[in-house]
């Protein structure tokens, strides 16, 4: 939990998605298929754990009022890692 730090570990979850419509502007999806391009996702608010930056303000042992964290996935969908930058300080 954001708010607990003596919380367990948790994997977060970003929230891109792939889109389900294929944009008219794209390469064709017979050479290159549907999740290779940036574009082929979409941040969807509320489907996970992180902002559009894939970054939370949560507390730490360290930070016991609160940090500002950005976070790498390690797996699909888009972003793997940090692609903008939340102006939280």
């Amino acid at each position: 939990m954001a708010s607990n730090a003596g919380s367990a570990l948790t994997v977060m979850a970003d929230r891109y998605q792939l889109k389900t419509k294929v944009p008219s502007n794209r390469r064709n999806t017979s050479m290159y298929k549907l999740g290779t391009f940036q574009q082929d996702y979409e941040y969807v608010a509320g489907s996970g754990d992180l902002e559009e930056c894939n970054g939370r303000t949560g507390v730490t042992p360290g930070f016991p009022g609160g940090i500002y964290d950005y976070y790498a996935t390690d797996s699909l969908p888009f972003p793997f890692l940090q692609r903008c930058v939340n102006g939280v300080s």
